[in-house]
């Protein structure tokens, strides 16, 4: 089941609440228009804009999850190339760079039960589609960009920016989904490795 949102605090929490009461199961995603708290790893704010990108989170099998990061972030690099053409980069080990700009961050968090126990992750993705008017501001304007920059988005009209969201979304949803059933390929780490701007970053033998 998808549960969509037009505006919420943040699309993980909303998913860790409903596998908690039984309102999810694995395989279900929650989608919204804007996050009023949207974060990434170590609490860092996720900016999320109303209408400027994809913020969607998923309930699977619990994993590593810094394994399913790694995943997660080989499934965007495909998925962006696949509908948009475009080849974006990665930097250890949740962020998808394009021209330099950070457009995309992931974030996996296991949840537990009461004596600690790991049941499930919620995998959340949230990209930059298009930049908000005037630009990204604060302490994100030198790092944040989104996978229309403003030169591309003149090229398109708002009927091509929604149509290729429409199928950003779904074939993401498509291949997080097939991760919760699937081991690790050798063709993902290696896209993840070929991709990496900061390799010297990468812990010895993680993508071995």
């Amino acid at each position: 089941m998808l549960f969509r949102f037009d505006e919420i605090p943040s699309t993980q929490d909303v998913l860790k609440e409903y596998y908690r009461n039984r309102t999810a199961v694995f395989g279900d995603a929650a989608i919204a228009e804007t996050q009023t708290c949207g974060r990434g790893r170590y609490g860092h704010r996720f900016h999320s804009p109303r209408g400027r990108g994809i913020y969607v989170s998923i309930l699977l099998p619990y994993r590593d999850t810094d394994r399913m990061t790694i995943r997660a972030a080989a499934v965007l690099l495909t998925v962006i190339g696949e509908v948009t053409g475009l080849s974006a980069d990665v930097k250890w080990v949740n962020d998808v760079f394009l021209d330099g700009r950070k457009i995309a961050g992931i974030l996996a968090e296991a949840i537990v039960d009461e004596q600690g126990h790991p049941g499930a992750v919620v995998l959340g993705v949230g990209i930059n589609l298009t930049e908000p008017p005037g630009g990204y501001s604060g302490d994100i304007q030198d790092v944040a960009g989104a996978l229309f920059s403003s030169a591309r988005q003149a090229d398109l009209s708002e009927q091509a920016i929604a149509m290729v969201k429409k199928s950003l979304t779904g074939a993401l949803l498509e291949k997080l989904t097939e991760m919760g059933s699937t081991e690790e390929s050798p063709e993902e780490i290696a896209l993840y490795r070929s991709r990496l701007i900061n390799p010297s970053e990468v812990p010895p033998g993680i993508l071995d």
